[in-house]
């Protein structure tokens, strides 16, 4: 069957009891006013194959920034870029 979420491999992670989530783009305030943070999802993986990985519907929103790579190591509540 089609899925209506699906992401590339590289935006899904393991924490440490290995429950999978990926990484979305949020906004929130600090003292320097707006910025963008990470926000970690709990996911559940329905399928993957070699590139993609089919999510549980309802668990990310259609508006949801999902993060598929950096170029440091980042976790959530780590200040972010999008590019």
């Amino acid at each position: 069957p089609p899925y209506t979420c699906c992401v590339p491999l590289s935006a899904l992670r393991l924490d440490s009891r290995n429950q999978p989530f990926v990484l979305v783009v949020e906004q929130a305030e600090s003292i320097m006013g707006a910025e963008l943070q990470a926000k970690k999802v709990s996911v559940t993986v329905l399928e993957q194959n070699a590139t993609m990985a089919a999510l549980e519907e309802g668990t990310l929103g259609q508006k949801d920034q999902v993060i598929v790579r950096s170029d440091r190591e980042i976790d959530s509540g780590s200040r972010v870029r999008v590019e």
